[in-house]
């Protein structure tokens, strides 16, 4: 399985094809999470930043980091573990000002919230 790592500005940094775990877990009313583990080599750490962006081919969605550590692993040498969210938490760190009144259905309120404050904000 290949990873694809991505800078925040969503440029191509490299392809991870070799690591020793990873958890993708998914869920349905928050966002997932992941965790990655694999070999502390310089290129790893170069592209496996905070803000980086994680990709799985084989899935629709796409991880943030949010958090490295650098630690022995138990098979000798330094390991990386790069753990984060999945994209949909970008809209946890959003504040929608000002208050807004609407009227009309739910589904189009809370698609002109997202569109105004996530996808042209």
């Amino acid at each position: 399985m290949e990873l694809y790592i991505y800078s925040p500005d969503i440029e191509l940094q490299g392809v991870i094809d070799g690591f020793s775990s990873l958890r993708w877990r998914r869920r349905f009313f928050e966002p997932g999470e992941f965790e990655l583990h694999c070999k502390a080599s310089v290129e790893n750490i170069a592209m496996l930043q905070e803000g980086s962006v994680i990709h799985r081919v084989d899935r629709k969605e796409a991880g943030i980091i949010e958090g490295v550590t650098i630690a022995a692993a138990d098979t000798g040498g330094d390991e990386i573990t790069a753990t984060g969210r999945m994209g949909s938490s970008m809209l946890d760190r959003r504040i929608i000002t000002p208050t807004i009144s609407f009227s009309g259905t739910v589904e189009d309120a809370m698609r002109k919230l997202v569109s105004d404050n996530a996808i042209t904000a």
